[in-house]
C-alpha cells in the first residue's frame, strides 16, 4: 500500500507531502490544478523516464519519495529484494526515493540504498499498478496478460504450473548436457587430453595413503635433526641408567637408595610403601633407559632418505597446488576427472542416452503443456464473458472482448506453449485488435476496473491508480463505476483522479489539488477535505464555480447516499 508520497520541486509543486488511507482515495480539482501531476511524480519513482523540463523553474533538481507499506505481496517482493541485495525488514516498509538533477543526473534508492533504475521500475511493478494517459500500464503488455488469466484459473492452474515448470527445467537440463557433449570435435580432444595427463600425474604419483604426507613430514623431520637426537638420547641414557665412577646414573643412585629404605622397613614397617614405590621406580627407569638405549641405535644419517623424501613431499607440494589441498582432495579429483574421461571416451552411449532422456522429458513436459492450454481455454472463455458482462455495466455496451490463446511449440516456456493476448473491439463493425491497438486511456481503465473486480481475490498487487477512468462516462454508467470502485477497494488501495461527483462521493479519503499564487509564483497545493469540504467540493463538481444551497444539498444527498451503498455491500 502506498503510504506516503513526497514531492520537491516538482513542475508547479515546490513541497508536497500526502498520506493516502487504505480503501478509495480520490483526488479531484479544476482541470489544470495539477492533478496529473500527482500522478507523474509518482510515476518518477516508480521508474518511469524523467524529464528534466519537469525541475521547478529556478531549482537545480527535483526529488520525488514513496513509502510503501507491503501487505499481499509479501513474499516476492522479499523475494525480489533479496535478489539484489536489499533487506526489507520486518514491518515490510519500503522507502523508494529518486532525484533527478538539472544536469540529468539520476539517483535512485530503496531503504537508503542506491539501485539502478531498472530494479526501482521492476519492483514498483510487484506493488502498483496506474491507469490512465500513462506509460506505467501493465494491461497494455501482451506479455502480462498470461499472469492475468492464469490468476482467474485459482490454485489448479497453479499446481499445474509448477508442474510444467519443473518438466521444462528437466527437459532444459537434459538438452544442455546433451549440448556439452556434443562441443566442437577439436575442443572435446583437448578436454581429453587434458583430463589424460593430469589423471596420468596423479597415477605415477601412487597416492595410496592418505597419511603419507603427515608420515614423510615426521621422518624428515627425524633426519634433519639426527644430530641432535643422537646427542641428547645418548646423553638422557647415561643420566638415567649408564653413567660412571665420576657420576653415577639416577638408576645406581635410586638403587642406593632402596637399599637404605630397606633397612629402615626391616625395622619399620610403616616405610613398606616408601620401599614399593621407590622399586617400582627402578623399573621403570630400567625400562625407560632400554628405549633410549634402542633409540640411541636406531639414530642415523642418511643423506639419501633424506632427499628422496624431500623429492616425494615437492611431488605432493605440486599436487596439490593443482588439484586439492589434500591427499584426499587429490584422489576426489581423480575420480571426477575419471568420470569426465569416460563419458567423453563413452560418448556414443551417453549421447544416446540424453537424447532418449530429451524425448521422455519433452514428451511429459507437452503433455503438462498441452492439459494447462485445455484448462486455459476452459477459464478463457469464463473470464471473456464475465468481463463484457461487466464491461457493459461500465457503459461499454458495444464492446466484444476476446482472450487470444496462440498454442505452438515455439512458445514453449516453464509457462506452458501459449501466448496469449487480451484483444477488444469497443465499436460496432470494428475488428478485435490488441488493447494498445484500440482502447483509449479511459477504456483501458475501465477494462482493468472489471478485470479487478473479477479477480480481487487472486490479485497480488496491492495499489491501484485509475487516472480519469470516467473519461466519456456520465448518468447512470458513472454510478455504476463508481460503486464497483468502491467494492474492490475493500480489496485493493484505490487512488483515484475523477471529475465526477459519483466516483467522488464514494471516498474513503478525498483530496483537493489546488492551485496558489504567491509571490507571483504558481503552486500546486492538496488538501485532505473534511466532511463540510467535502460537500463544497461534489456541490463544485455538480454545478461549476457558483456554489447554491441547491447543488450543496444534492453533494450532501450523494455523500449520504454513497456512505448507505458501501455499508449495505459491508454488510452483506
Amino acid at each position: 500500500m502506498l503510504s506516503e508520497l513526497s514531492i520537491f520541486n516538482f513542475a508547479l509543486i515546490d513541497s508536497l507531502n500526502i498520506e493516502f488511507n487504505k480503501g478509495l482515495n480520490i483526488l479531484t480539482g479544476e482541470t489544470g490544478a495539477g492533478k496529473s501531476i500527482i500522478i507523474d511524480a509518482l510515476g518518477l519513482v516508480l521508474g518511469q523516464r524523467s524529464n528534466r523540463e519537469n525541475i521547478r523553474q529556478g531549482q537545480d533538481r527535483m526529488i520525488v519519495e514513496a513509502l510503501f507499506n507491503v501487505t499481499k505481496n509479501k513474499n516476492k517482493v522479499n523475494a525480489y529484494l533479496q535478489e539484489v541485495g536489499i533487506d526489507i525488514g520486518e514491518d515490510y516498509t519500503l522507502i523508494m526515493t529518486r532525484e533527478v538533477l538539472s544536469s540529468g543526473k539520476n539517483t535512485c534508492r530503496i531503504n537508503g540504498r542506491m539501485v539502478p533504475l531498472s530494479v526501482m521500475k521492476e519492483l514498483s511493478e510487484l506493488l502498483i499498478d496506474i491507469h490512465g494517459q500513462h506509460e506505467h500500464q501493465s494491461l497494455l503488455r501482451w506479455e502480462n496478460h498470461m499472469a492475468l488469466l492464469d490468476s482467474y484459473g485459482g490454485v489448479e492452474i497453479e499446481n499445474l504450473l509448477n508442474k510444467t515448470k519443473e518438466l521444462y527445467n528437466n527437459y532444459k537440463h537434459s538438452k544442455k548436457s546433451l549440448e556439452e557433449l556434443l562441443r566442437d570435435e577439436m575442443e572435446v580432444e583437448r578436454e581429453k587430453d587434458i583430463l589424460k595427463f593430469q589423471l596420468n600425474e596423479i597415477d605415477q604419483a601412487n597416492l595410496e595413503n592418505i597419511y603419507e604426507e603427515e608420515e614423510l613430514e615426521n621422518r624428515r623431520q627425524i633426519l634433519i635433526h639426527s644430530e641432535k637426537l643422537f646427542e641428547n638420547s645418548n646423553r638422557a641414557y647415561e643420566l638415567l641408567y649408564g653413567g660412571n665412577e665420576v657420576q653415577p646414573s639416577i638408576y645406581d643412585q635410586l638403587s642406593i637408595v632402596l637399599n637404605c629404605v630397606n633397612n629402615i622397613s626391616a625395622i619399620d614397617s610403616s616405610m613398606k610403601n616408601i620401599e614399593e614405590q621407590i622399586n617400582n621406580a627402578i623399573i621403570l627407569i630400567e625400562d625407560a633407559g632400554f628405549v633410549l638405549r634402542d633409540y640411541n641405535e636406531t639414530i642415523e644419517f642418511n643423506p639419501r632418505e633424506l632427499d628422496q623424501i624431500e623429492k616425494r613431499l615437492s611431488t605432493f607440494s605440486h599436487l596439490k597446488r593443482k588439484y586439492g589441498e589434500t591427499i584426499k582432495d587429490i584422489l576426489d579429483y581423480r575420480e571426477n576427472l575419471k568420470i569426465k574421461l569416460d563419458k567423453i571416451e563413452n560418448k556414443g552411449e551417453e549421447e544416446n542416452r540424453l537424447r532418449q532422456e530429451i524425448e521422455d522429458n519433452w514428451y511429459l513436459y507437452m503433455a503438462a503443456a498441452n492439459e494447462l492450454t485445455k484448462l486455459r481455454i476452459n477459464i478463457a472463455k469464463e473470464l471473456e464473458n464475465k468481463i463484457i458482462s461487466e464491461l457493459n455495466d461500465l457503459g461499454m455496451k458495444k464492446a466484444r472482448f476476446k482472450i487470444d490463446i496462440e498454442s505452438h511449440e515455439k512458445h514453449s516456456s516453464i509457462y506452458g506453449k501459449d501466448r496469449i493476448e487480451f484483444l477488444i473491439s469497443t465499436n460496432i463493425g470494428q475488428d478485435l485488435r490488441p488493447l494498445a491497438k484500440i482502447a483509449s486511456g479511459g477504456e483501458v481503465g475501465r477494462i482493468m476496473l472489471a478485470l479487478k473486480t473479477i479477480l480481487a481475490d487472486g490479485d497480488k498487487i496491492d495499489s491501484l491508480i485509475f487516472d480519469e477512468i470516467d473519461t466519456g462516462i456520465s448518468g447512470r454508467t458513472a454510478q455504476v463505476v463508481a460503486e464497483k470502485m468502491a467494492n474492490i477497494s475493500k480489496s485493493y488501495q484505490i487512488i483515484c483522479i475523477t471529475h465526477l461527483p459519483q466516483i467522488a462521493s464514494m471516498a474513503d479519503s478525498h483530496y483537493l489539488i489546488e492551485k496558489e499564487i504567491r509571490d507571483n509564483q504558481t503552486y500546486t497545493i492538496v488538501k485532505d477535505l473534511k466532511e463540510k469540504e467535502r460537500i463544497n467540493e461534489l456541490a463544485r463538481m455538480l454545478g461549476g464555480a457558483t456554489l447554491t444551497e441547491l447543488t450543496k444539498s444534492h453533494a450532501r444527498e450523494m455523500i449520504e447516499m454513497a456512505g448507505k451503498i458501501k455499508k449495505e455491500r459491508k454488510i452483506g
